[in-house]
């Protein structure tokens, strides 16, 4: 079933799920044609600002099963952990020799995957239906993996710790929070392959209807406030509306430090907000 399902999904120009694919783009000359040769690549980075490169374990799995052509397979899910597992390994391993042979080892890929224990349950999203089911998905694949792979990096908590710059790769909003733990930390999107530093993050908050979310820092007063698409629930449009209110008040710029942030929501009367 694993030669099936890696022979049954989309990819570009590297051999690992699209999404995947389309953020080594970035990085590297890809080894074959493009899924889309009219996409224009967002830029082309240099790897060797960087000496590690933190893959985040779950973005990996659910960039495979998006990837999976066969729409039965993406439905039973549940029931091929092993295989889904089987098949994220092998994207690994192709990862890592990616960077050795075309980054040349000037950047070191890590794997890894945190349980984001240190979240209080009551902001957490709650997830229903198909969302729900790759939820449950993702967590077994990682469990699998902790017990039949080695070189991915499992934690309770915060990101690994590494002394250097560092790019990462993930769609938890939250792990960008750990952003002072590294000398520069900048986030490649996969699907996208954008390159994002800090000053950008706001675009991970949940979207406040058609509101421009420019001014607001990312940081761990706002995102229990703002929410995300994935893991933080937001608060009510009520309060969003009125911190970007807030933000045009006191002139908030992306660079705007977080005790400013809660000194100013407090004074206008936004207090005990859970900070993560």
């Amino acid at each position: 079933m694993a030669i099936s399902l890696l022979s049954k999904r989309t990819i570009s120009a590297f051999p690992v799920s699209i999404g995947t694919s389309l953020a080594l783009e970035s990085l590297f000359t890809g080894r074959l044609p493009p899924y889309d040769p009219d996409r224009p690549i967002p830029q082309k980075m240099d790897i060797s600002k960087y000496k590690y490169h933190l893959w985040c374990v779950d973005t990996l799995v659910r960039n495979f099963i998006g990837a999976l052509e066969d729409k039965q397979a993406r439905e039973d899910i549940l029931s091929l952990t092993e295989e889904i597992a089987n098949g994220v390994s092998d994207e690994m391993s192709i990862i890592q020799d990616i960077y050795a042979s075309e980054g040349k080892g000037l950047c070191t890929p890590i794997f890894y995957r945190s349980e984001h224990s240190h979240i209080p349950k009551e902001i957490l999203r709650q997830y229903k239906g198909k969302t729900l089911q790759l939820v449950h998905s993702m967590d077994l694949v990682a469990k699998y993996l902790k017990s039949h792979t080695a070189g991915i990096e499992f934690t309770r908590s915060h990101l690994p710790t590494l002394n250097g710059n560092v790019l990462i790769t993930t769609h938890y909003a939250v792990d960008l929070l750990d952003r002072k733990r590294y000398r520069t930390m900048d986030l490649l999107e996969s699907h996208t392959g954008i390159l994002k530093s800090y000053t950008k993050w706001y675009t991970k908050y949940h979207p406040v209807g058609k509101r421009d979310l420019h001014r607001l820092p990312f940081n761990g007063y706002l995102l229990p406030i703002m929410g995300d698409n994935t893991l933080i629930k937001p608060m009510s449009i009520t309060v969003r509306k009125q911190v970007l209110e807030i933000a045009e008040k006191y002139n908030w710029t992306p660079l705007t430090t977080e005790s400013k942030v809660r000194d100013n929501l407090k004074k206008e009367g936004i207090s005990d907000v859970v900070r993560i």
